[in-house]
């Protein structure tokens, strides 16, 4: 009588094992990229959302701090004691007498508005002026901002103080 010991494994059962392990590691391996894919994506998102915020801060803090001598649709002009600012938007470029310059490259500001929204109720002398601005990065991603404030427009003989023409709606 003979006595066979099975002590290995099949053909069959290595084919089985090996198939199955590739299945699971090709899995793994698609996961893993398909993450690393989305947590890239959300990161050139946040940092276009901070890009398009921090340049909105920016204007609307020289804004609080001046008068607005004139604005238009793509264009503003702010006076302070020292100096005058202004923005403009032409040719799908921000300028301030050099353009605008964002931290991150490769993202450009799109759009850059000023429409009048209302006028108050309470003085008709008030204006509310909305600010967009609309950024996009290099690969098509966009974040936009839209800032409500209220001027005072200035009379005839009427003289403002840097600080008398602002009233900002959060």
């Amino acid at each position: 009588m003979k006595n066979h010991s099975n002590k290995g494994f099949t053909i069959l059962e290595l084919i089985i094992a090996i198939s199955m392990a590739s299945i699971v590691i090709t899995c793994v391996y698609f996961t893993w990229n398909s993450l690393n894919r989305h947590i890239a994506a959300q990161k050139r998102k946040a940092e276009l959302s901070y890009e398009i915020n921090w340049a909105s801060q920016q204007i609307i803090s020289q804004i609080r701090r001046s008068r607005i001598v004139y604005w238009n649709e793509h264009e503003i002009m702010l006076e302070t004691e020292k100096d005058s600012v202004h923005y403009e938007f032409d040719s799908g470029l921000l300028k301030n007498k050099k353009p605008f310059q964002l931290a991150y490259k490769g993202i450009k500001i799109t759009e850059f508005n000023f429409k009048e929204t209302e006028s108050s109720t309470h003085e008709s002398q008030y204006s509310m002026i909305e600010m967009k601005m609309k950024a996009e990065n290099a690969l098509g991603d966009t974040a936009s901002v839209a800032l409500i404030f209220e001027i005072k427009e200035p009379g005839e003989k009427e003289q403002m103080g840097p600080m008398d023409n602002w009233n900002f709606k959060d």
